[in-house]
């Protein structure tokens, strides 16, 4: 379907503005066709154009990539017009509010992480593209059938104004533009019901173990804290880590709403590559240069893997090699860079073994799959870390709880104004049980802390 529309073009940078429906969309010129790239972060009810006027002529709309960090984006529904072919990486994934999406027949891809994980999500497809969309379990939500009874009366409505007027003069439209846009503002109250009777629920069966609801919530905004989480799941040359994508946005989350951090101050990369994690670090150097009060955070969920020539650690990026130490970052660099940031205090989480093996399976991630004995770093400055496993153990999966073992407690523990050395401890205990209980086998958390704060890192405030 078409709807003429008002358009502001940038011609040397081939980007245009849109004002579809009452909703003001920004798009980009590529290979003969537009992405969209982001749309107005308070509209509620959408729908994605698959056409756009430039220059006098109809373009398609190819694909839709609309991830900028830090901005929390309120559409509670979607529609994606037939037409569009592609959903990139991370493209909905600041839409805390979105639990009901429309997919054309025409989709051919979905990127993981595309979505936010969401039990309550609706996912409305044809049985044609499911398997296309829906592929690796990508998705946690329902799937419903197309026009089920989930389809919201205000999005159907507006639809069908879009295929009265799409043959209208180009002027009618934009003189009718007005009216439409309130239109879709009275709707913005209406509630998504939930179908109990979806066809068919992808999610696994919920537990009353779970971390990821009812998050804590802040009393006062951190504004003196930075935080970089890194998320490693979905490896080119490496097993998969179970749930680190899941660790990453969870965390996001305790960070955001329980320790109060503004969303501006939290960097998240998911599925990180070489180049990613080193712009993580970048970001977190330049903080003490116009904050001198900062406190830092770092948080990385992922494959760690050790050098056995000098049994060093390394963070191992999606798309590096354990064949290839010079693919890897090393931990001790990372460590060595922190600590030279002039932070009140740096915490570091490393949920991540760096024996030589695999979180979830019983696949190594070193040709001999053998058990390396890594050397135990040192911190410096005023830093406080904390890792998954010792030296030589694996860091394990909670499946129950979709989250890795160390994260599951670190969450669990998180309930705001907690100290350091509680938080350890509550960490530790968590984890050792747990983890012979479940596997039989021993994790034990590992603290490390600088000398600078040898006899007060247990009284610091998460």
């Amino acid at each position: 379907m078409f709807c003429s529309l008002m358009i502001s073009v940038n011609a040397i940078a081939q980007k245009i503005t849109v004002n579809y429906c009452g909703v003001v969309f920004k798009c980009k010129l590529k290979d003969n066709a537009f992405t969209v790239t982001s749309f107005d972060v308070k509209a509620d009810k959408v729908i994605i154009p698959s056409q756009v006027e430039y220059k006098g002529k109809k373009w398609p709309v190819k694909s839709v990539d609309t991830f900028i960090n830090g901005n929390n984006y309120l559409a509670t529904a979607l529609i994606i017009e037939e037409g569009i072919e592609r959903i990139e990486k991370g493209a909905f994934l600041e839409f805390r509010k979105l639990n009901y999406v429309k997919f054309p027949n025409s989709i051919k891809h979905v990127a993981k992480n595309a979505f936010r994980n969401n039990p309550m999500m609706k996912f409305e497809v044809s049985n044609s593209v499911k398997e296309v969309v829906f592929n690796d379990k990508n998705f946690i939500g329902t799937i419903v059938e197309p026009n089920s009874n989930i389809f919201l009366a205000d999005i159907k409505a507006t639809e069908n104004q879009i295929n009265e007027n799409k043959n209208e003069p180009t002027d009618n439209v934009i003189n009718n533009n007005t009216s439409k846009e309130k239109q879709v503002q009275r709707n913005t109250n209406t509630v998504i019901p939930r179908q109990p009777n979806a066809v068919h629920d992808i999610n696994e069966k919920t537990t009353n173990i779970t971390v990821d609801n009812n998050i804590p919530m802040a009393s006062a905004r951190n504004e003196h804290t930075y935080c970089v989480i890194i998320a490693n799941e979905n490896y080119q040359e490496a097993p998969t880590v179970e749930y680190a994508l899941n660790d990453g946005q969870i965390f996001r989350e305790y960070c955001r709403l329980t320790l109060g951090i503004p969303e501006k101050q939290i960097r998240m990369f998911l599925d990180a590559g070489y180049t990613d994690i080193l712009k993580a670090i970048r970001f977190l150097e330049n903080v003490d240069k116009f904050d001198n009060e900062a406190k830092i955070i770092f948080y990385y969920s992922g494959h760690g893997v050790p050098n056995e020539t000098d049994r060093t650690a390394f963070l191992l990026p999606v798309d590096g090699t354990a064949k290839e130490m010079q693919t890897c970052v090393s931990l001790k660099s990372i460590y060595d860079r922190l600590s030279k940031i002039k932070s009140k205090n740096t915490m570091v989480f490393i949920d991540a073994c760096f024996s030589g093996t695999s979180r979830g399976s019983n696949e190594g991630i070193l040709a001999a799959r053998s058990i390396v004995r890594v050397k135990e770093d040192t911190a410096s400055g005023n830093m406080v870390i904390m890792t998954a496993a010792s030296s030589d153990e694996t860091a394990y999966a909670y499946k129950d709880a979709k989250h890795g073992l160390f994260t599951y407690h670190l969450l669990k523990e998180s309930k705001g104004k907690i100290k350091l050395g509680d938080l350890f401890k509550g960490i530790k205990a968590g984890v050792a049980k747990k983890s012979v209980l479940e596997n039989d086998k021993l994790q034990t958390p590992s603290v490390i802390y600088s000398p600078a704060l040898a006899n007060k890192w247990e009284g610091i405030n998460f």
